[in-house]
């Protein structure tokens, strides 16, 4: 028997390898003697991906959490950044997951009382097209302090955000209310009408 064909799956090994492919779970991907060379191999690429796929979630979002809560001092949607880092870490966190959960509702909460207040809504749409404008004064102004086109972008980026943010607590808001709406086009109530 030639190497070649110790290393062909089986199809016992075929079955071992789709359910290996649908693991999520390191544990289940442990080496075991038992296993063909093919079977080993496979276990030993997911369990690398899998722990890659961790390493990336828990860099990436603990940069966008770090980011959303030093924003949450200075201009920008602080809060926001905040739960969409928590978000990327509850896919791979369950402690994130947890927070993410408890937070998320608080979050939509405040942003819809905020959407509520026209004044308010008006001051903020107000705020952060002045804040890409003063990102665009600062790219190109030399003689501001700290002027720069990575300050003038990073000025823009989170007047653009926060004008997102606006956008989509006015309108989720709006969609929310028209749900709560009672439906008058059937039912008891216009039954007893006509």
């Amino acid at each position: 028997m030639s190497s070649n064909a110790r290393d062909e799956p089986t199809p016992e090994d075929l079955e071992e390898l789709l359910l290996i492919a649908e693991d999520d779970d390191l544990g289940d991907l442990a080496p075991d003697a038992r296993d063909s060379p093919v079977v080993a191999d496979a276990k030993k690429r997911r369990r690398t991906v899998l722990l890659l796929r961790k390493v990336v979630i828990a860099i990436g979002g603990s940069l966008v959490l770090a980011a959303g809560i030093a924003m949450i001092p200075l201009p920008g949607p602080g809060w926001l950044v905040v739960v969409a880092g928590l978000y990327i870490l509850s896919l791979e966190f369950a402690w994130a997951d947890r927070l993410f959960n408890r937070i998320k509702d608080k979050v939509i909460d405040a942003a819809h009382m905020a959407a509520a207040n026209k004044w308010g809504t008006g001051l903020s749409v107000l705020s952060a097209l002045s804040l890409v404008a003063a990102g665009i004064v600062w790219a190109m102004w030399d003689e501001l302090p700290l002027s720069s086109w990575p300050t003038g972008i990073a000025l823009s980026a989170s007047g653009v955000l926060a004008l997102g943010t606006i956008w989509w607590a006015s309108t989720d808001l709006k969609k929310k209310r028209r749900r709560s709406e009672p439906d008058t086009t059937s039912g008891p109530a216009a039954n007893a009408e006509s």
